[in-house]
């Protein structure tokens, strides 16, 4: 399951994109929704997010000020906003897709299949009998061999070479 969180200043949106979401992309968990860049980056720091459906124009830090938190990110973006003229800039920004409101579901669902195309590209290599790890910098391979143990640490796994 993908996780995603919602990004919106405006609560009505934020239930609406909610609402088709869940009634119409089923491999995606919303597994937040927060009305402000600030509250929606103390959460990104603490879980892991797949997704970030964005809107630029919000008060104090906009959709943009997010992204310049995660200059190396883990997670795809979609942005959604009534702003056809950040387009450019959003591309720039590393934007999977821009949505337009009031949201069109397949427009919606266009974006949600580029983000599952990616993601399955990601985690789709893997060496016959190694293991393959996604982190901040890349991803590894290794040997099960060579694991001795794995701790969990929050949202977060350490893991324990023979060497």
């Amino acid at each position: 399951m993908i996780q995603a969180i919602l990004v919106d200043d405006e609560e009505l949106n934020l239930r609406n994109l909610e609402i088709l979401i869940k009634e119409n992309c089923k491999e995606i968990a919303v597994a937040g929704c927060f009305q402000s860049a600030a509250e929606a980056i103390e959460f990104i720091d603490k879980n892991a997010i797949d997704i970030v459906f964005l809107d630029i124009s919000m008060p104090h830090y906009d959709g943009f000020d997010l992204l310049e938190s995660f200059p190396e990110r883990n997670f795809q973006v979609i942005f959604v906003t009534a702003y056809e003229e950040y387009a450019i800039k959003a591309i720039k920004a590393g934007a999977t897709d821009y949505i337009l409101k009031p949201i069109m579901l397949d427009e919606l669902k266009s974006a949600v299949n580029k983000v599952l195309k990616i993601h399955k590209e990601k985690y789709q290599f893997n060496p016959k009998g190694k293991i393959v790890l996604s982190y901040s910098g890349g991803r590894a391979i290794f040997d099960p061999e060579e694991i001795l143990y794995v701790q969990g640490i929050d949202n977060m796994s350490k893991i324990f070479l023979n060497n």
